[in-house]
């Protein structure tokens, strides 16, 4: 709801439609910075985007409660450029690009996929003009869909029908706000948000940098970019040694000013110029030396947003608007790359940092270490986040904290047990996932924890409800016209806003845990839990996730694997265990940045590897409903059988590498090594049923029995989706030793690969054992449909994608 000063100036308008339009509002801005108003507003006007015209919302309301604001009309006009610049960024769009153009026609205000309208409302209006706040200090800026004003009037950007037009007129006459004709009539919508403070001014330019002198601004600014791009230009670019002014700029952290965390800091620089080298160009900010050009653009951009006669960013503030004004100039016109522009923001803070003391120094610290994992790619959001007021690392929430207090006792739950059963009085909480509101109607849908209820309202309580909502329904159920169960609602016992939360992913795995421990509990296996974190990275040569121990002063290693202790438990008397919990994998894996996997992983001392296959299969199809026989193929076989070629003719399957995959048929022409990449490529999606694949080529673990062909393990793939791999494990330690000793001899990663442990709980008598590890990510999302041909998609041919 909008505050009393709103109302007072939504009943008081007299606008046609103002008193039954629907506004929603943000919590009340109580700071001096529209642009921070804006970016906490951005969330609420993406919110409403998604649900704009099925509710038909008229309006979203941003109220800036410091009267200086909207003192005079110059400072509103700086107002509204600020606030539409934090909607802007907090959207994710380019505002220099978004406001291009914007005193044009045909120009429109676009956030999250919407036209809007925006209004503005000011103390510095008299009482006469129809922008007053009617005595309120407060600033009002309304966003109206265009949506709203081609639902209740004449579509925006078409001539008003003259009828119209002469009733807006004569209300506002008789309300005593003259109807300013001139400026409702012109065609550029840019300039009707913020209306003149008389008739006769001209209109108000409030998107320039300074309303008075935007021209020159705009123009200095693209003249100054020119400049400097002139500047760099006039040498030979040459490397810029940014190593040695770094690392030269970072050894004020362990010397003048030790710094907590110093050492995160040096591993983050370390990172960062991995991304290099970078070129050194004439600098423009300082004269006869060289440096990158992103260093200009950094402190050409600071000195732009310092505000008249204040030092640049940090020894004073930045203007936000200025900044990103300036930033998208400078950028436009001078090549900008983010690591760069990183690298050198971080050169400039650790220069810095000698200069301070006590909370400005370690706010630069958490500045240069927010710089050096910035979560963004956008140079502008860079520039922004940087120099905004709040820390980087730990930005405050942007709920208001004067939202109204939530209740503590527990939603009312027990009900959703009969629901539904009709005539039957239900109290019903949860979360509201759609609302239709019609003319004498209205309807919404109600979930939790699987189910969903419709519920059917009075449109006039249905007006504040919104997706998101967290609600307890109080009704009768029956039915609807159209036979759907429905709550008929009477009472809403508990109404609060909230917002859409997708589940998380952990949510879809929830249905197969239970079957699945149940069956392993059934055949035998003992559930163990096991460390997530290694003093050893075990795990063929995979790139590892590495953290420091404090405490213990020695890195640790997240798993990828929870094989060895599984091993240990075999070794020290278990007959067969099992272990379902979270692998690592630190490499990106079809177009995921780094992989997180849930993953059951089994042993057992009484198996042969053909009756640990059997159990598997038999564990799949108990907890997922495939029916299809298990059916077991040489690789050779399914190869030829899916090709045409047989593994064997090494011509043809070079042939067919170098159409598929010429990265590696390139560097490689071992038949074998062919065929296995081509096999993960585009051969193994063609296969039919459940299949068991036997006599694999290539390379396996150390800790499997026996190589190449000969090795003793198996693969499952349930409809071409790899499930599961299953292995007799190698027996022999001195075997083991020479396997792992041939494997890390070229490892790329600085990892402590401890195998001894592994070769010493081999030595120490580890009797036969099977073991096989599964996704239960990809077992959970196993259905029968998986494996109708009807719904069968052919795998593609695409070219290998090169490292």
């Amino acid at each position: 709801m909008a505050d009393d000063g709103f109302r007072t100036i939504q009943s008081a308008s007299a606008c046609l439609f103002a008193a039954r339009a629907r506004i929603e509002t943000v919590p009340a801005y109580t700071g001096t910075r529209p642009y921070d108003a804006g970016l906490a507003a951005g969330a609420a006007v993406a919110d409403l985007a998604r649900r704009i015209e099925a509710e038909e919302v008229d309006g979203l309301l941003l109220q800036l409660t410091d009267p200086g604001l909207g003192s005079t009309i110059e400072v509103l006009a700086d107002t509204v450029r600020q606030a539409v610049t934090g909607l802007l960024v907090a959207i994710g769009a380019d505002p220099a690009a978004a406001l291009a153009g914007a005193g044009t026609d045909g120009w429109w205000l676009h956030l999250a996929g919407v036209r809007w309208f925006l209004i503005a409302f000011a103390p510095c209006y008299p009482d006469t003009s129809p922008r007053s706040t009617r005595g309120s200090t407060t600033t009002f800026l309304l966003l109206q869909p265009v949506h709203s004003f081609d639902r209740h009037a004449t579509p925006r950007g078409t001539v008003i029908a003259p009828a119209v037009r002469e009733r807006i007129r004569a209300a506002h006459q008789a309300a005593g706000t003259p109807y300013n004709t001139a400026h409702a009539q012109q065609t550029a919508e840019a300039k009707k948000f913020v209306a003149p403070l008389h008739p006769d001014d001209p209109p108000v330019t409030w998107w320039l940098t300074h309303t008075s002198e935007a021209g020159s601004a705009s123009t200095d600014t693209t003249a100054l970019a020119a400049a400097i791009a002139r500047t760099h230009s006039s040498g030979t670019p040459t490397r810029w040694d940014a190593p040695a002014e770094l690392l030269s700029a970072a050894a004020v952290l362990f010397t003048e000013h030790p710094a907590d965390g110093a050492d995160q800091l040096l591993a983050g620089i370390a990172r960062l110029l991995d991304h290099g080298p970078h070129q050194a160009v004439l600098l423009h900010s300082a004269p006869g030396t060289r440096g990158p050009r992103e260093l200009d653009v950094l402190h050409h951009a600071l000195a732009a947003a310092a505000e008249p006669g204040q030092p640049p960013w940090p020894h004073g503030p930045a203007d936000p608007a200025r900044l990103a004004a300036a930033a998208q100039t400078f950028s436009a016109t001078i090549p900008c790359q983010l690591t760069a522009l990183r690298t050198a923001a971080v050169l400039h803070l650790l220069r810095l940092l000698p200069e301070t003391r006590g909370e400005q120094h370690r706010d630069l610290l958490r500045r240069t270490a927010w710089l050096l994992d910035p979560r963004t790619d956008d140079p502008v959001h860079l520039l922004l986040t940087l120099t905004g007021p709040d820390d980087p690392l730990a930005p405050p929430p942007r709920s208001s904290a004067t939202a109204r207090p939530r209740g503590t006792a527990p939603l009312p739950l027990a009900d959703w047990a009969t629901w539904p059963t009709p005539g039957r009085q239900l109290l019903l909480a949860g979360r509201i996932t759609a609302v239709r509101v019609h003319r004498k109607s209205a309807f919404a849908d109600l979930a939790w924890d699987g189910r969903t209820a419709q519920l059917a309202l009075d449109p006039a309580a249905a007006a504040g409800l919104h997706t998101g909502d967290l609600v307890a329904a109080r009704g009768t159920c029956s039915t609807s016209r159209t036979g759907q169960p429905t709550l008929f609602v009477e009472h809403l016992d508990l109404h609060e806003s909230g917002a859409p939360v997708p589940p998380p992913p952990s949510m879809l795995l929830t249905p197969v845990l239970e079957p699945l421990r149940a069956h392993l509990a059934a055949s035998g296996f003992q559930e163990t839990i096991t460390p997530i974190l290694t003093n050893g990275y075990f795990g063929g040569a995979a790139r590892p996730f590495t953290t420091w121990a404090h405490a213990a002063g020695q890195h640790q290693y997240l798993r990828v694997t929870s094989e060895l202790d599984l091993l240990a438990t075999i070794a020290a008397g278990t007959t067969r265990c099992y272990e379902i919990g979270p692998s690592f994998r630190n490499e990106g894996q079809r177009g995921r940045p780094a992989v997180e996997f849930v993953m059951l992983e089994a042993y057992a001392a009484d198996l042969t590897l053909p009756q640990a296959t059997a159990r598997l299969a038999d564990l799949v199809t108990n907890t997922t409903a495939l029916t299809a026989p298990l059916v077991h193929r040489t690789f050779d076989h399914a190869f030829a059988a899916i090709t045409g070629i047989h593994p064997a003719d090494g011509t043809a399957v070079r042939a067919l590498a170098a159409e598929r995959i010429p990265y590696t048929a390139q560097h490689t022409d071992d038949p074998d090594h062919l065929a296995r990449r081509l096999w993960r490529h585009s051969v193994r999606q063609h296969l039919r049923g459940f299949t068991a694949i036997t006599d694999i080529p290539g390379p396996a673990s150390p800790l499997i029995a026996g190589t190449g062909r000969q090795a003793q393990r198996v693969w499952l793939y349930a409809d071409g989706l790899e499930l599961a791999e299953i292995a007799a494990n190698e027996r022999d330690p001195h075997r083991l030793a020479a396997a792992f000793a041939a494997q890390f001899a070229a490892d790329r990663h600085l990892a402590h690969r401890c195998y001894q442990q592994v070769v010493d709980l081999y030595d120490s008598g580890l009797p036969p054992c099977v073991g096989f590890g599964m996704s239960v990510t990809r077992l959970a999302g196993l259905h029968p449909t998986h494996l109708l041909p009807a719904q069968r998609r052919a795998p593609h041919h695409a070219t290998e994608r090169t490292p």
